[in-house]
């Protein structure tokens, strides 16, 4: 509760408030919460669920290239096209991969984590796709859909190119999302410190400072048979 003789601390309320207020402000967090409930939650079942297998990833993954460059890339700037369904990856996903597996106990398995996350979700798509600033939303989207398809491309295994089954394999290449990492471990293990010191050990993590000499050989090593497949050098990791 602020006291009403601290004025500073007013101005900065009343200063936030305004700019969480602006439409354009509420447009991208809307826009942030409708790539939430329709593409990252439904990936992140996909992509972790221990009965999706290796050769299924790639199919998953394409689907999810083909929801960026089609039903993101493709809205109107000025929100002339309705919001894809919440459900358009779910659906897509499995109508591509009953084709190739038998995907009864996969559908069972994402039917009862609906059951359990769906209303959640389902309520943050409808605040998403408010017709009131949708028009803004849909902008966003379009705008952000050549920078979430970069961002894709990179999770995408090169070293795995060629191997028909891995090809599509995921993989964590975003700096800052391994930062997050690096923090949520710190918190989970360090029980009862306070956040500075979380954060301090999560930067020095992920500098590598508590890595070993041979740990830090080992990785110039790979780094360097990285290198010498990628430029074809020799005597790279010499």
């Amino acid at each position: 509760m602020v006291r009403a003789d601290e004025s500073e601390m007013n101005k900065l309320l009343v200063t936030v408030w305004d700019g969480l207020r602006d439409k354009h402000v509420v447009a991208a967090l809307r826009a942030r919460s409708f790539v939430d409930a329709t593409f990252t939650t439904p990936m992140i079942f996909f992509t972790h669920h221990t009965l999706v297998t290796r050769p299924m990833i790639r199919t998953i993954m394409n689907v999810a290239q083909a929801f960026i460059e089609e039903d993101l890339a493709g809205l109107s700037v000025i929100g002339a096209k309705s919001a894809p369904l919440q459900d358009t990856i779910q659906s897509k996903v499995f109508v591509a991969l009953r084709s190739k597996f038998d995907v009864t106990k996969l559908e069972a398995a994402y039917a009862a984590w609906w059951s359990e996350k769906g209303s959640a979700i389902g309520s943050a798509y409808t605040e998403a796709t408010s017709r009131e600033t949708w028009a803004n939303v849909s902008a966003h989207l379009s705008s952000a859909a050549p920078f979430m398809l970069a961002m894709h491309l990179r999770n995408l295994n090169k070293e795995c190119m060629g191997i028909s089954e891995l090809e599509y394999a995921p993989i964590t290449t975003d700096f800052v999302e391994s930062g997050f990492a690096h923090l949520d471990l710190a918190i989970r293990t360090l029980c009862g410190a306070s956040m500075d010191s979380c954060i301090g050990v999560a930067q020095a993590a992920a500098m590598k400072a508590f890595a070993s000499d041979g740990d830090r050989h080992a990785a110039a090593m790979k780094s360097a048979r990285k290198v010498g497949r990628d430029t074809g050098l020799k005597g790279a990791a010499a």
